[in-house]
Parts: structure tokens; C-alpha cells; sequence
């Protein structure tokens, strides 16, 4: 009796925005097809209507959520992953139910043995990033956010918490999309097998331009949604008269109710 044949693994959408480089969009490309897991790119083509970032990569969401695959890739298009990352960051993403969201090493082109991007930590007004020895990273760890550089993301988790926040077209969408996921119970991680070649990058250029401008505007609104509540204030009824001390004063009276309830049920 013969066994049945194995059953592929479906090829795993990888969503490349791109913007002019296509020197760059072809070693990526290039990089994506020696990988021990299979990968088919979704390319999303920036240079006649530059979408910028996340609008970019919602599109590719949206393409790609009707295909069999488990996973989705968001990959920057100069981002050159090593030949078993991917399969090294679903290995992570299937360590437990509820990792949603996994990133690689990012190694410093330049020099292999320094790492650009080992995690990230601090979000505003700017992320910070681990860096380092590469001796340094050799264990997967669970991490507040994962850079938007190159991420796997579980279907299950894009399903339940929906697409990136395009109010933050360039920046901080990532951060954004990572805080919204723990919110809803999902885990964020890096896999420290996975590693990728990115060279880290400014996140401010000298001058000024359009795309800085996006920046600082993806800075405010990211602060509007998590910072300082002034998003819900314009939205709610009751919004002008939440102020600062009011919502002080709203919680503590909620956890004296929450207590005096726990206490007559005999849980206090």
C-alpha cells in the first residue's frame, strides 16, 4: 500500500511596496526565490501613484487574504533575507498559537556579525532598536513591537484585528499594528535564526521635504490614538468634558465600584 503524496506547503505572499530602486526590488525578489520556504512576491508598484508604506501593503493584504496560505510576509524591497528566514520565522509563529506576528534579525550589510535590528523596544516619538554583537541575539525572545522592515504575520491574527492603520502612511504603522495585536491577546516576536541583510536608515533625513513632513504627521497621529486620547475626545459625545482629571477621577470611581462589588461577592 502506497503512502499519499505529501501535501505542499502553499507559497506564502510576500508584499513588497516598491518606490523607483529596482536594482533593489530584484535582489529582493532574487533573495525570496532561494528560500527554503516558498514565497510568491506581490509586488505593489509605488512609482505611478506613490502610496506610500502602509497603503501599499493594506492593498497587498487585500490581494492576498483569499489565497490558501497561512502567512502573510511584509517585506521592505531592500530588505535581502537569508535563504531559511522565512521558514526560520514560521518555525517561531508555529512555537505557539498565539504569536502573530514574527520579525528577523536585521544584520548590518556591512558587517555581518553586528546586528542593525535585534527587536524593538521604545515607540515614541521614535522606535528604538536592540543592537549589538550577533553573539548577542541567540534566543527568540517576545518583543513590545517588530519593525515593519520585514514581519510574518499569521492570516488567523490579519482576520481578527483587520489591516494596518492607514492614518500612518509612512511610519509608526508598524508600531501601531504591534500594539493593536497584543491588545487583542496576540504575541509579537523575533526569531533569532531568521536573519536578513538591512541597512539601517535615518529616520529623519537632513532638510526638508514632502516625506518628513508624512513623518511628523505619522508621529501626531500615532500619539492621537495612543497617547493622549484626544482621538476619542473628538469622536465621543461626551469627549469635551474628558479631561485629564476627569478621566482620573471616572477610573478611580469605576475601581471603588469594581472593589465594593468583588467584596459583597466575597472575592475582595
Amino acid at each position: 500500500m502506497t503512502s499519499p503524496p505529501a501535501i505542499p506547503f502553499a507559497p506564502i505572499p510576500a508584499i513588497i511596496p516598491t518606490y523607483r530602486a529596482p536594482e533593489l526590488l530584484a535582489r529582493c525578489i532574487g533573495h525570496l526565490a532561494a528560500q527554503s520556504r516558498a514565497t510568491v512576491p506581490v509586488v505593489i508598484d509605488n512609482n505611478i501613484e506613490n502610496r506610500l508604506y502602509t497603503r501599499a501593503v493594506n492593498l497587498g493584504l487585500r490581494q492576498s487574504l483569499a489565497n490558501d496560505a497561512p502567512y502573510y510576509l511584509l517585506l521592505n524591497q531592500d530588505m535581502m533575507l537569508q535563504p531559511t528566514a522565512v521558514a526560520e520565522m514560521v518555525r517561531t509563529l508555529e512555537s505557539d498559537p498565539r504569536i502573530g506576528i514574527v520579525m528577523p534579525l536585521h544584520l548590518d550589510p556591512d558587517n555581518p556579525d553586528h546586528v542593525a535590528c535585534g527587536g524593538t523596544e521604545g515607540a515614541f516619538p521614535l522606535g528604538q532598536h536592540y543592537m549589538g554583537p550577533l553573539a548577542a541575539f541567540s534566543q527568540d525572545r517576545e518583543l513590545p513591537w517588530a519593525n515593519g522592515a520585514a514581519v510574518l504575520l499569521r492570516k488567523e491574527m490579519v482576520q481578527e484585528i483587520g489591516l494596518l492603520d492607514e492614518s500612518m502612511r509612512f511610519i509608526c504603522s508598524d508600531v501601531d499594528y504591534s500594539f493593536t495585536a497584543r491588545a487583542r491577546g496576540w504575541k509579537v516576536w523575533l526569531s533569532a535564526k531568521a536573519h536578513g541583510f538591512h541597512k539601517p536608515g535615518a529616520s529623519f533625513a537632513e532638510g526638508v521635504s514632502p516625506l518628513e513632513l508624512v513623518k511628523c504627521d505619522d508621529i501626531l497621529a500615532f500619539a492621537d490614538k495612543w497617547l493622549n486620547g484626544d482621538l476619542y475626545r473628538r469622536l465621543a459625545s461626551e469627549g469635551r468634558e474628558l479631561t485629564p482629571q476627569t478621566v482620573v477621577q471616572k477610573v478611580s470611581e469605576v475601581r471603588t465600584l469594581r472593589a465594593d462589588i468583588a467584596r459583597k461577592l466575597g472575592q475582595g
